[in-house]
């Protein structure tokens, strides 16, 4: 008896450490605007040092949706190029829409966290990258993408100045 209490326990305590571990995807974000995404608005690059360039482009919200791309490239050639989207849904979610290489539907990631310096934007059904996060300190904007790639979680940090200053 003893036994079978034990395996039960244990048991119960790996499924609730599996279900912690399992992070559950947030709701969406309502009663906000695009326009609470206007400090995003821009031009953002980062250093070029030696690797290549990123750069982001953000127009001001107008008509419930902010204009963007995204652009990866040394002086030779362009690596990498997204056409990006802010909307409001009918719904009153704000959704971040991601277009790669300007092929295929856009992705679509969902609003879930926001401030005056930081936009969370999720789709835990997308492998790579499931989370996108914005944060703004003065004249640097950071966006952090996560997700997991091959079974094995990815994060990648692209730091950009505001350019002209």
């Amino acid at each position: 008896m003893k036994r079978v209490v034990a395996m039960c326990v244990g048991g119960i305590a790996v499924l609730c450490a599996a279900a912690l571990a399992r992070q559950e995807p947030r709701p969406a974000l309502t009663g906000k605007s695009v326009t609470d995404l206007a400090w995003m608005s821009g031009v953002w690059m980062s250093e070029q040092g030696k690797g290549p360039r990123y750069e982001e482009h953000w127009m001001m919200p107008a008509g419930g949706v902010m204009i963007g791309m995204s652009r990866m490239a040394t002086s030779e050639r362009t690596m990498f190029f997204e056409f990006l989207r802010i909307a409001q849904t009918k719904e009153g979610s704000i959704v971040y829409y991601a277009m790669p290489m300007g092929r295929g539907e856009p992705t679509p990631f969902t609003l879930t966290g926001l401030d005056s310096t930081k936009a969370v934007f999720e789709n835990p059904a997308h492998d790579d990258p499931k989370v996108i996060t914005y944060t703004l300190d003065g004249d640097l904007l950071t966006a952090v993408t996560e997700g997991e790639k091959n079974g094995k979680p990815t994060r990648n940090v692209f730091a950009m100045k505001r350019a002209g200053k």
